[in-house]
């Protein structure tokens, strides 16, 4: 007996109640029946009445409670749905999606998934989304994975557990190549070696430079695995370059960047040879220079003194004084340093000295003699750059009345006045055969006194006329 709790029904109303599984002739094989009544009346006892049976009626209370039988219909009977081995496959790293079905011979039902187990947590992780079955395998996992799942149809029926078999593929992974930094400094070299690394094969070892820095910057090179950076003459700052990395499969990782990093250094200056000209005897001044792409400011030194002379500076002016009576060629060898401290290159400055004829140098002379008798002296002069062929000429003359003096080629005579005697002095010059006169030298005569021997008043008139012959020869030359 199917007992069918009557709830809530107010007195004298309507329910329609549907009796299953009860069986009658008239249904075909395969199907069951289920009859169709009505009731109508008062329920006085919700425990006892509202039962269905088919000849039945209720008990309490039935002059006022009826059933009334509406008909008899054959259904089908519901069948449970059958789950089956599922097989599916994906690619590593990639996540698939795979439609779930049943065998359901009830025409109409609809169906509810669940998984009753997932795979093993190292091969990934799965969910039902409806019918769909979604799985996403760990990143870089491949092999197979299993799970199972059961189906539940609309009316409720459970299916029997069924296998999902998911093969996933084997995926060639692309290597990962690094990040680098480079740090060198100005008008310096500098090399890193490229990194990357690949979960399924050997290191990479082939590069490629995707994009190189501004050629203004510098310029690179790969060999290799090396990659070298040459920073243009005298730039400093930040660059980048990137690159990639290909393993043994052909597979090309994403681009990767080197940072370039070159720091600023002091760049010396930069001096120049030079060259000076002067005249013998004479110091000559040059100004000096010098470059620097940082710096403006210099200090010069020399660091190599001529062989025939001198040279100083001062702030940044160099004189040169040549060794007297020098002439020729000579050099110095000089260099600048920065306000930051930084020395130049060495330079030269080639120096001519161009000769100048020299004046001879006339010698003092002594000329000492007795009295009343002439005498003579050899003249003499020295030049440092001629013949030694002088022409002598007298410049200054004796006193009077002390006598004469005459040059008479190389020699200078004098002759005294009578009677005189005491210390005289006469200046002479001397020329060199290209013209150039010396400086006046002296001659000193000395006279020495000797007794005169008496004579009578008329030889003494005749000697005073002889002497007077004497002194008009006496004459002064210069030539």
């Amino acid at each position: 007996m199917l007992m069918v709790p009557l709830t809530g029904l107010a007195d004298g109303g309507t329910v329609q109640v549907k009796c299953y599984n009860l069986k009658f002739a008239s249904c075909p094989a395969g199907q069951t029946g289920y009859q169709i009544w009505n009731f109508e009346g008062r329920v006085a006892n919700q425990q006892e009445a509202g039962y269905c049976s088919r000849l039945k009626a209720p008990g309490q209370n039935s002059t006022y409670n009826t059933w009334t039988k509406i008909g008899d219909t054959c259904v089908a009977a519901n069948t449970a749905p059958t789950a089956y081995a599922l097989s599916f496959s994906t690619n590593e790293d990639t996540t698939g999606s795979f439609p779930l079905s049943v065998y359901d011979p009830d025409a109409g039902d609809s169906h509810t998934f669940v998984l009753l187990s997932q795979p093993a947590p190292a091969a990934g992780s799965a969910y039902i989304s409806g019918s769909t079955l979604i799985f996403t395998p760990k990143p870089n996992w491949y092999g197979t994975a299993s799970l199972t799942y059961q189906a539940t149809d609309s009316q409720g029926a459970v299916s029997n557990s069924a296998v999902i078999t998911i093969t996933v593929n084997p995926v060639n992974d692309a290597p990962v190549a690094a990040d680098m930094s480079l740090t060198l400094d100005e008008d310096s070299y500098g090399s890193v070696v490229l990194q990357a690394t690949d979960i399924d094969s050997p290191a990479p070892t082939i590069f490629q430079i995707i994009s190189a820095p501004n050629p203004a910057y510098g310029t690179v090179t790969l060999s290799g695995a090396t990659l070298a950076f040459t920073p243009a003459a005298n730039w400093y700052g930040t660059t980048t370059l990137t690159y990639r990395a290909q393993d043994s499969a052909g597979a090309w990782s994403a681009p990767a960047t080197v940072t370039v990093v070159v720091r600023p250094v002091n760049d010396p200056p930069v001096v120049a040879n030079r060259s000076l000209s002067t005249l013998e005897d004479t110091p000559a001044t040059l100004t000096l220079s010098a470059s620097d792409i940082d710096s403006s400011s210099f200090t010069f030194e020399v660091i190599g003194q001529p062989a025939n002379g001198s040279a100083s500076i001062t702030g940044s002016a160099l004189t040169f004084t040549p060794a007297p009576n020098w002439s020729g060629s000579t050099s110095i060898t000089y260099r600048a340093k920065d306000d930051a401290g930084a020395w130049s290159n060495s330079a030269t400055i080639s120096i001519t000295v161009t000769p100048v004829n020299d004046a001879p140098v006339a010698q003092p002379r002594n000329l000492t003699i007795d009295e009343d008798v002439p005498g003579e002296v050899l003249l003499i002069a020295t030049d440092i750059d001629s013949v030694q062929v002088f022409t002598f000429a007298l410049e200054k003359q004796a006193q009077s009345d002390h006598g004469t003096a005459f040059v008479e080629g190389d020699k200078l005579r004098f002759e005294p006045a009578p009677d005189w005697h005491g210390t005289s002095t006469v200046t002479y010059r001397a020329r060199d055969v290209e013209g150039a006169w010396s400086e006046q030298a002296s001659v000193i005569i000395t006279v020495r006194p000797v007794n005169d021997t008496p004579v009578s008043k008329n030889a003494m008139r005749l000697q005073g006329i002889e002497s007077v012959h004497s002194a008009a020869t006496g004459k002064v030359v210069r030539n």
